[in-house]
């Protein structure tokens, strides 16, 4: 399905003078969770497409002023909205439901700090439907995903954005994705060489597995790790992504100079790996993803 949406609703830099009230904003967000209600609800397709244009349309105008990079938005139940450490980076996610539900498409929106301009920029992601584990993608060719966990690293005077996400990818199989955020030129830039594994290395890691099953994957800060389940093709079909799902196996990337280090079957005793019933529920808890 295409979608008359492209970059070119990249907002640019935010100007000053559109500075609004908190109570503007908050006048603002009961037109939105109105819209972003009704992409999820919405009787067709076509209602859900004009929805979620008029969400983008109004989303857009409301970021132009600088100050609602620190608004929480916690009425858009739907929409994911994370912010990294250091405050200078907010990500919007959202997906919108086609085919009575079988097909996800995803939106999305980068507030950003413009060093050079010293303001916040703000652009439209544009989605696609590919993961190149080998190259670095500018927001026109984003692999999309809904993010839920932003961890902030640094190399000498680098500074990575690991992204942690989700992504719907068809009824058969769901995805989770581990991707980097950079900049260049105070451009976003997604993708980096820093996934160190055993015989080679990725700019980002993706994992597809059966879509009524489900797969751990988050950062325990104390250990400074990125901690999922291993999965291996249950029955034995290897090029059958629709059989593989979790097993009883952990494993980790550690930060370590300047990459992810990939660690196979760590031991999570008596540590903070979330426990089986939680593991089940953690896409409910970490961010939105549409019922089944």
């Amino acid at each position: 399905m295409a979608f008359c949406l492209t970059a070119s609703l990249a907002l640019g830099q935010s100007n000053p003078s559109l500075h609004i009230n908190v109570s503007q904003i908050e006048q603002s967000t009961i037109t939105l969770q109105a819209y972003a209600d009704s992409i999820q609800k919405g009787s067709t397709d076509s209602i859900r497409i004009s929805y979620n244009r008029d969400f983008i349309n109004a989303l857009a105008s409301l970021l132009k002023s600088p100050n609602t990079f620190n608004y929480h938005f916690d009425s858009l139940k739907t929409i994911s909205k994370i912010k990294s450490n250091d405050e200078l980076l907010r990500i919007y996610t959202w997906l919108l439901p086609t085919d009575s539900g079988r097909r996800y498409n995803y939106f999305g929106f980068l507030q950003y700090y413009d060093s050079k301009h010293k303001n916040f920029k703000c652009i439209m992601l544009n989605e696609t439907d590919t993961f190149p584990i080998k190259k670095t993608v500018k927001a026109a060719n984003w692999p999309s995903a809904i993010y839920y966990k932003i961890i902030e690293t640094k190399d000498k005077s680098k500074t990575y954005y690991t992204l942690l996400g989700w992504h719907g990818h068809n009824q058969g199989t769901t995805r989770k994705i581990i991707d980097v955020l950079t900049f260049k030129n105070n451009e976003p830039v997604f993708g980096a060489a820093i996934f160190k594994l055993t015989n080679t290395t990725q700019y980002r890691m993706l994992y597809e597995f059966n879509a009524n099953s489900s797969m751990l994957l988050h950062y325990d800060a104390a250990e400074k790790k990125i901690v999922f389940d291993h999965l291996a093709a249950i029955n034995g079909f290897k090029n059958d992504k629709s059989s593989y799902g979790a097993t009883l196996i952990y494993d980790a990337f550690n930060w370590k100079k300047g990459q992810w280090h990939y660690m196979h079957d760590i031991d999570v005793r008596n540590k903070q790996a979330p426990a089986n019933n939680q593991k089940t529920n953690q896409k409910k808890r970490d961010f939105y993803t549409p019922p089944k």
